[in-house]
């Protein structure tokens, strides 16, 4: 991650500063993957070809990164439709772009031999981390919401009553 960091700040500058802001403003330092990185979650995809979506749950503005790591696959690469092209996904291929403003999605991948992979390590900033306690009081909170669910199933009250 150190070395997507170092190429995100040093190609896109402007944007780095802008993500990492909004991360460093709005999101508790103990969710916080890496002091310098301009996301906040990271999510792994293997031999998985994505339908066309658009990133609804990322902080505005901010830009999605996808590495891919493969072998033993073709296909797989990275459509935008609206455009009408595609980016070959080749191993240690990266690619940073608006996820949220961007329709994209990938082709069917095709297996070529025995044990193929391929992973698409996808880096974002999900907007909902701006509402999570520090750590230890959001275990503390979830621990109680159980309990106080727990306990109205017990007494056969409906749990999500108020």
């Amino acid at each position: 991650m150190p070395k997507l960091t170092e190429i995100y700040s040093k190609y896109l500058p402007d944007q780095y500063d802008h993500d990492l802001k909004t991360i460093q403003e709005s999101v508790n330092d103990d969710y916080v993957i890496e002091k310098k990185a301009p996301f906040t979650t990271a999510n792994i995809n293997v031999n998985h070809a994505i339908k066309y979506h658009r990133d609804s749950g990322n902080f505005r503005g901010n830009l999605s990164n996808v590495l891919i790591l493969k072998d033993g696959i073709i296909g797989g690469e990275l459509v935008f439709p609206e455009y009408g092209f595609a980016l070959s996904q080749e191993d240690s291929f990266l690619s940073i772009f608006n996820g949220q403003g961007e329709i994209h999605g990938c082709l069917p991948i095709i297996k070529t031999k025995e044990n193929p992979y391929r992973a698409s390590i996808v880096y974002y900033t999900l907007e909902n981390m701006k509402h999570c306690y520090p750590f230890k009081m959001e275990v503390s909170r979830l621990q109680n919401t159980a309990a106080v669910r727990a306990n109205r199933r017990a007494n056969n009250i409906d749990p999500r009553a108020k």
